[in-house]
């Protein structure tokens, strides 16, 4: 009776959480049952959850007497911790129905007065190899889930964060807000997030960084800010850059700061999340992508619908579209990024070994500035035939070949 009258008063909470079966869930529940009777209760979460594995993490028990019945000293308060993950490996690209791995550790970094950067980790603490993921464009850190739990997986630590006023980090001073922002002022934020979450490491700890469209820019800068400090507890040992280039294509003529895009981006940009959405869609990924079906969905619905329906739900917790002003200064960013020859002759030269990724039909950075990068670094080149955010086909080999080199590079 003691399960069920507990169960009925927690149910509504289980149903509210997990009304979105998509979303990473981690509930904290304190029920002041006994443990078999907490562990049904675990178990009839599992069954609100059919498509999903309901993983018992951790639950630890401990006598916390409540005021009211301080003398008695029988009730115990167990602590639930809930993780949601897909039953399948999930080997398709930026799956929409992907559910990751609660993150092991998180936090946020203050970075001055009015900055500070939320960031995760995942992985096992003592490994060795440490890969640090730097986001593109107006994107928060839930793009690199899935990468993020295959390397994981491989033995490697990640740290993924959110830019700046982006997703859970914050930016609230006037000068942070309307100040143009550039790669290297994002890369000066990495570096110093680095130095905060790993002040030291084990011995033979390394670093591999990856960056991704506007991302790569700001990690080429990174690279080039790590190399300066041939002495660092963490040294580089590999960088991976994924669709991205030297430049945003020919903006290094015209350098136009944030007060631009403040202006134009309310005109250009729609105003609801499913017309940013219905906009997006086509830029990230290829028409055949969209169209195709997924494999595992009983409806027979396509990845183009899938990932609008999740999208237009979760639109602000994967985009900053409709902040204006990090908008503008992410905008920024990209437009007034350069590498110049001697810093790439610096990276070629350096002994690091250098992948890019290239997507041949992607519509954000042409394919021929991305493979103009890879030929002025000397790099190691993986090309896929989809979008900007990958093809159907391979995605999943090209998470796997990024985990190959950085534990190669690493020695891992």
């Amino acid at each position: 009776m003691k399960a069920k009258f507990y169960w009925a008063r927690w149910r509504n909470l289980f149903l509210e959480k997990l009304r979105d079966p998509l979303r990473i869930l981690r509930l904290r529940t304190e029920l002041a049952v006994q443990v078999p009777s907490a562990v049904q209760v675990l178990h009839g979460c599992h069954n609100l959850l059919p498509p999903a594995r309901t993983q018992l993490i951790t639950y630890s028990c401990a006598k916390q007497h409540r005021r009211a019945s301080a003398r008695k000293g029988e009730l115990r308060a167990v602590h639930i911790y809930l993780s949601c993950q897909r039953l399948r490996s999930a080997p398709y690209p930026m799956d929409p129905l992907y559910v990751g791995n609660w993150p092991e550790r998180c936090g946020l970094f203050a970075r001055s007065a009015s900055v500070s950067l939320h960031y995760e980790l995942r992985g096992n603490e003592d490994a060795a190899n440490k890969a640090l993921l730097v986001m593109g464009a107006c994107a928060t850190r839930r793009h690199f889930e899935q990468l993020a739990d295959t390397l994981a997986s491989a033995g490697v630590e990640v740290l993924s964060y959110d830019h700046r006023g982006i997703g859970r980090s914050k930016s609230t001073g006037a000068l942070e807000r309307r100040a143009s922002q550039t790669s290297e002022v994002l890369a000066a934020d990495a570096l110093a997030l680095l130095d905060h979450v790993w002040p030291s490491s084990p011995p033979g700890s390394c670093l591999h960084v990856y960056g991704a469209s506007m991302g790569g820019m700001v990690a080429q800068r990174l690279a080039l800010l790590l190399l300066a400090r041939p002495h660092a507890r963490l040294p580089l040992r590999s960088v991976t850059l994924s669709v991205t280039a030297r430049c945003y294509g020919r903006a290094r003529f015209v350098p136009l700061g944030a007060g631009f895009y403040r202006a134009v981006l309310p005109l250009a940009l729609p105003k609801t999340a499913d017309k940013l959405v219905e906009t997006l869609l086509p830029k990230c990924f290829g028409a055949d992508f969209l169209a195709a079906p997924h494999p595992t969905e009983s409806s027979g619905a396509t990845m183009g619908e899938l990932w609008r329906r999740r999208w237009v739900a979760e639109f602000d917790d994967w985009w900053s579209l409709r902040n204006v002003e990090c908008t503008a200064a992410q905008a920024t960013v990209a437009g007034r990024h350069f590498t110049t020859s001697a810093e790439l002759a610096t990276l070629r030269e350096c002994g690091v070994p250098i992948l890019v990724s290239i997507a041949e039909k992607d519509e954000l950075i042409a394919p021929h500035a991305q493979k103009e990068l890879a030929r002025l670094l000397g790099a190691r080149t993986l090309v896929s035939t989809g979008g900007h955010m990958g093809s159907v086909a391979e995605f999943g080999e090209l998470r796997r070949a990024v985990a190959a080199h950085m534990l190669a590079a690493g020695g891992g």
